[in-house]
């Protein structure tokens, strides 16, 4: 499952998504107090779901998470807790986040589940995974024009996954 907010949309994602199957999970961004659009309920949705699955699957699996976060939300819940849960219930969990937005709470989670929880850095793909949608855009009150520029090729072997995975 996927989940995001909107605006900004970006259709053709989502819709690339959806058609490869996966559950998209879109809720709108609200006003904050300085009139900012922030996002809200994105992570607990996700927590939800993950909740349900561990519920309702009787036979552990193994979990897929691509987040680097690990704060706890208003409502006190966590994609830590998260993991821990699937972890104590015979999951195998896997982490994936660019390194640099990586909680240590996230990854501490595989020192307290060594067999079950592996965490991969994503930085070795990032010209794979990060597409730029040319055009003018202002950033600190300056123009600036920024050209497409498309995702590489994705090259998984097992040798640059174990290169990924501390």
């Amino acid at each position: 499952m996927l989940a995001g907010s909107v605006p900004p949309g970006n259709d053709a994602l989502w819709d690339a998504a959806n058609k490869a199957g996966f559950d998209t999970t879109l809720l709108r961004r609200v006003e904050s107090d300085t009139g900012r659009l922030i996002e809200q309920g994105v992570d607990e949705a996700i927590h939800l779901k993950i909740a349900n699955i561990l519920l309702d699957t009787d036979e552990p699996g193994t979990m897929v998470l691509a987040t680097g976060d690990g704060a706890e939300t208003e409502q006190a819940s966590s994609f830590t807790q998260q993991v821990r849960r699937a972890a104590k219930r015979g999951w195998n969990v896997e982490i994936w986040s660019w390194q640099n937005q990586l909680a240590k709470r996230l990854r501490d989670t595989r020192l307290e589940f060594p067999n079950q929880v592996k965490v991969f850095k994503l930085d070795a793909w990032y010209d794979s995974i990060v597409f730029i949608k040319g055009g003018s855009y202002f950033v600190d009150g300056v123009a600036k024009t920024v050209i497409t520029r498309s995702c590489k090729p994705f090259n998984l072997t097992d040798t640059k996954i174990a290169e990924a995975s501390s």
